[in-house]
């Protein structure tokens, strides 16, 4: 399937990596959480998650991480800052979810 028919949260493979579709061009790794950008044409494979789902769909605390992170970037996304200023405050939603992993994991 094609990055495009992704819903924003799904998992998918690519490269031989795990990632999680978190804006429309933008994916992070599923266990570094490093963002990749995505052609919206590539192919990728949808990876099911395991593990029993609470009934809020987020059982992990690095979930609920992932899923937070992939708001902000919708929101960094749709708003009305300059690509500049989206580019500088998604570099810091970044860094502030690599050191919240760190500690968690």
């Amino acid at each position: 399937m094609k990055f495009s028919q992704l819903n924003v949260g799904d998992h998918f493979r690519l490269d031989d990596e795990i990632y999680i579709k978190c804006t429309p061009l933008i994916a992070n790794h599923a266990t570094s959480g490093k963002p990749k950008m995505v052609a919206r044409y590539l192919d990728v494979a949808r990876v099911s998650q395991s593990g029993p789902r609470e009934s809020a769909g987020l059982s992990t605390p690095i979930e609920a991480l992932d899923f937070f992170v992939c708001a902000l970037g919708l929101a960094i996304e749709g708003s009305p800052l300059s690509a500049t200023a989206k580019a500088l405050v998604a570099v810091e939603v970044n860094k502030a979810q690599a050191e919240t992993l760190s500690r968690l994991v």
